[in-house]
């Protein structure tokens, strides 16, 4: 059996994401116009393509969890954040 590679996961950031997804109910009540949920997602960047990008929030060398697939065109900003220790970090432990 041929296995996949594992891709090569940076630790020493994450990504943060802020996107637009549906909204739903299931109640009775006042007819009120469209709306979008705004949402911040923020994890490891796990892969992405020109498509979708997908995060997860724990990386266990190979594999990740609590992942989400979110679609570009459903970004609304995305930047990067560096938490990698610096040796003055490693002195507190």
């Amino acid at each position: 059996m041929n296995k996949k590679p594992v891709p090569k996961i940076n630790t020493n950031s994450i990504t943060v994401v802020e996107w637009k997804d549906a909204q739903c109910d299931s109640d009775w009540g006042e007819i009120e116009p469209p709306e979008l949920a705004k949402v911040i997602t923020a994890g490891f960047l796990i892969s992405e393509n020109k498509e979708a990008i997908c995060i997860g929030s724990t990386w266990a060398d190979p594999h990740a969890n609590a992942r989400i697939h979110i679609p570009k065109a459903w970004i609304s900003s995305r930047r990067t954040v560096n938490i990698k220790k610096d040796e003055s970090d490693e002195d507190r432990d």
